[in-house]
């Protein structure tokens, strides 16, 4: 059995910078910050970024990417629309409170939307264009469901989505380790709240 993977020192950076980013926000945060949460040279971390906003596009770009990754292979099961769509809930529940260096973005995506602005236009079109991506292979999801009978008809598709990605996004930013109910309990009620919700009707039996 090998040994764990070890982290690279660039995605040491990556995850302090993440939470840097999170803490102070992307204009107050400042290289010096993310070297005093690694106990780190300034210069040693700035070999292994070209700039602040670079590493801010870089974290929320790879976030998103491994996202759009996990969402294409999930959609490809072969298992009933709502399988697969429960399984693509659970991976965003997940990722909210459970990622693991860039995927920290995720969490970031949700707090801090508007300093996406600081981000060089080309870098703004990259990361919007895979994060459009993703939802048109939500929507795309719903749609199967609808056409399939599985869930109800929704009236818009594209704005239930939204709807159901924003609840799902927003799970950290009230879920504590410790609290009431367990990371399992609140995902478990989640899928009920939402699946039940767009189920097609069944007659009795």
């Amino acid at each position: 059995m090998g040994s764990p993977r070890r982290e690279s020192t660039r995605e040491s950076v990556k995850r302090a910078a993440s939470e840097v980013f999170l803490a102070k926000g992307f204009a107050d945060a400042s290289i010096q910050d993310i070297a005093d949460l690694l106990q780190m040279p300034r210069a040693s971390v700035s070999y292994h970024i070209p700039s602040k906003e670079e590493l801010f596009f870089e974290i929320f770009y790879d976030a998103q990417y491994a996202l759009n990754q996990r969402l294409d292979t999930i959609v490809g099961y072969p298992l009933s629309v709502t399988d697969r769509l429960r399984l693509v809930l659970l991976d965003l529940l997940r990722s909210s409170v459970q990622g693991t260096a860039s995927e920290l973005a995720v969490v970031l995506a949700v707090n801090m939307v508007r300093d996406i602005r600081f981000m060089t236009p080309e870098h703004q079109a990259m990361y919007i264009g895979l994060r459009r991506n993703y939802t048109d292979t939500f929507i795309s999801l719903l749609e199967e469901g609808v056409a399939k009978g599985d869930f109800r008809p929704l009236g818009n598709t594209k704005i239930a989505a939204f709807g159901i990605i924003g609840m799902t996004g927003n799970f950290e930013r009230w879920f504590r380790p410790g609290g009431a109910l367990s990371m399992e309990e609140i995902n478990e009620l989640f899928m009920t709240m939402i699946l039940s919700g767009i189920a097609a009707s069944r007659p009795s039996a």
